[in-house]
């Protein structure tokens, strides 16, 4: 828990040495037929769902995304804009699927994303 906290810590002190600057990226630049992963290195919760979905479901394209690139952290930024999350609360891991999202990794959060991922595969297949 204590380094959940640390990474949300961590987060926060980027978000707030952006200063009130506007996000970079519009959101269009999320493709709705793309699943991705903000991470962030040594984040024990960002590991945890790595290992967890790569065993799960090797074949699912999920693009990982370390926030510690200036371009992936605007891009989790377009996607906390998207769905409207205060920048406050934001942390790691952050998936973004479609019209979903997910904060954070946990026994729940995993069968949230099992449900999400169903409903996007499905989705994927009839626009393709």
């Amino acid at each position: 828990m204590y380094k959940f906290l640390f990474g949300c810590l961590i987060v926060f002190c980027l978000w707030l040495s952006l200063g009130r600057r506007t996000f970079a990226l519009p959101i269009s630049e999320l493709k709705s037929d793309q699943i991705y992963a903000f991470v962030r290195h040594g984040c024990t919760h960002c590991d945890a769902a790595q290992k967890s979905l790569k065993s799960k479901y090797p074949n699912l394209k999920i693009q990982w995304r370390d926030v510690a690139s200036r371009y992936n952290l605007d891009l989790a930024l377009a996607c906390a804009a998207k769905f409207k999350l205060d920048k406050s609360h934001l942390g790691t891991p952050l998936f973004c699927m479609g019209d979903h999202y997910i904060l954070g990794w946990s026994v729940e959060t995993q069968e949230q994303f099992d449900e999400y991922v169903i409903d996007f595969l499905k989705t994927s297949e009839t626009t393709e």
